[in-house]
């Protein structure tokens, strides 16, 4: 049965053709506009979505708030699960409303849970689930929809989420071990603050001691906890999304981390995107939201304009700072021999390894630097209790006189 499917195209002298045309499915309907010639900008059997700025989507859609979640990041491997669940349930054929209403019982937090429920009656009524799954963006950051909106376009959804799922899985591998580290700094640091007044204890009484630790001590840590705090739900808020994204941009082993892990996205994005048969140009555009950095996308949407004012791929592909030497030229050679499905997995599957490899290394990275970081404090707070325990005795002694003399020398 012949069905509808709205396009966009652009004929070969430029100019720009919309509208509807019926055919049995997307590959035919897909197939009978290149026989007019012209270039498929979008083509799908719902009206194409209309692109707005990120300032406008945020008004004009109703952003859900988890109020946990400002402190406590989402857990990577509920995410993983949940990908899974939702690759399985798509890749099935199920619609996208039936595997919301599935996973609002099945998943695997309350917070997905509950926006599986909320989004479930909008996709019965035809909402796109990309965009819905915008309104949460404490679950779904902007790399995640990037590539969830490069599987609305292309109908890509079972390996967009698997993707994702291996994303999370990749992070969710070395948290515990990461957990262990930050649980022993964090008492190794309130030891650091705690110990030092101790020897005082054979002077002044245990009573002076829990004095100074409610009216001094305690309020030191609980000051270093808010800070902390503070900063996790600073580092979460979009207003600080391109503070973040240039930070990530400037510290040397975050760089690498994400400029591997952007590629990767990108190209995984931009794979999916050609494969349906959108146009180059445009599969770039809706690619760059998938590199997950304000500063990337916008290059790349630049280098989507460029390549659509008729710039050659070879020099395109030089705005991508995501990418190697050599994978500028496998993709550029890809493009050329009309070979891109083999270029694609190549280089898919290099972005991979090497993202997993400079996760690893900011990890490590972190471990040391925090190592040293406590090395120094803990040498410091060491120094100190000595000192404090000398000066103890010899007040206990009644020579303290003596002492702070000899200490004044």
């Amino acid at each position: 049965m012949p069905m509808q499917f709205f396009y966009r195209a652009h004929t070969e002298d430029g100019a720009q053709k919309s509208g509807v045309l019926d055919a049995p499915n997307r590959l035919s309907a897909l197939k009978a506009l290149a026989g007019y010639g012209w270039q498929v900008d979008y083509c799908g059997p719902r009206p194409e979505p209309v692109r707005v700025s990120e300032p406008q989507a945020a008004a004009g859609k109703l952003t859900r708030i988890f109020w946990p979640l400002l402190v406590l990041r989402p857990w990577p491997g509920h995410m993983s699960s949940f990908y899974n669940q939702l690759a399985s349930l798509l890749g099935a054929g199920v619609s996208p409303h039936e595997a919301a209403a599935s996973l609002s019982e099945r998943a695997a937090s309350g917070a997905l849970r509950t926006a599986m429920a909320e989004v479930s009656p909008n996709l019965a009524a035809g909402a796109s689930l990309s965009e819905e799954l915008a309104r949460y963006p404490q679950l779904f950051p902007p790399q995640d929809l990037g590539l969830l909106r490069a599987a609305d376009a292309s109908g890509d959804w079972e390996g967009i989420c698997r993707e994702l799922e291996e994303s999370y899985g990749r992070l969710y591998k070395g948290l515990h071990w990461f957990l262990v580290a930050r649980v022993y700094y964090s008492f190794l640091l309130a030891a650091v603050v705690l110990v030092p007044p101790v020897p005082w204890i054979m002077v002044y009484g245990a009573s002076w001691y829990f004095h100074l630790l409610l009216t001094r001590l305690m309020p030191v840590l609980l000051l270093l906890l808010m800070m902390w705090m503070v900063l996790r739900v600073l580092s979460g808020l979009q207003i600080t999304r391109p503070i973040r994204d240039r930070v990530m941009l400037l510290m040397p082993l975050l760089r690498g981390y994400e400029l591997r892990a952007a590629g990767l996205r990108f190209l995984r994005a931009l794979a999916s995107l050609l494969r349906a048969g959108i146009g180059v140009g445009e599969a770039m555009d809706l690619a760059a939201d998938a590199t997950g950095n304000l500063y990337l996308a916008r290059r790349v949407h630049r280098a989507a304009e460029g390549l659509r004012r008729g710039v050659a791929i070879e020099n395109v592909t030089q705005a991508f700072p995501f990418l190697t030497a050599a994978e500028r030229g496998t993709l550029a050679t890809a493009f050329h021999s009309g070979r891109l499905e083999e270029g694609f997995r190549r280089l898919t599957e290099d972005a991979r390894e090497s993202t997993a490899r400079r996760l690893w290394g900011v990890r490590i990275g972190s471990v040391i630097l925090l190592s040293t970081v406590m090395t120094v404090l803990a040498t410091i707070a060491f120094i100190i209790g000595w000192l404090n325990l000398y000066a103890a005795a010899a007040e206990k002694a009644g020579v303290g006189d003596i002492w702070q003399e000899l200490w004044g020398k």
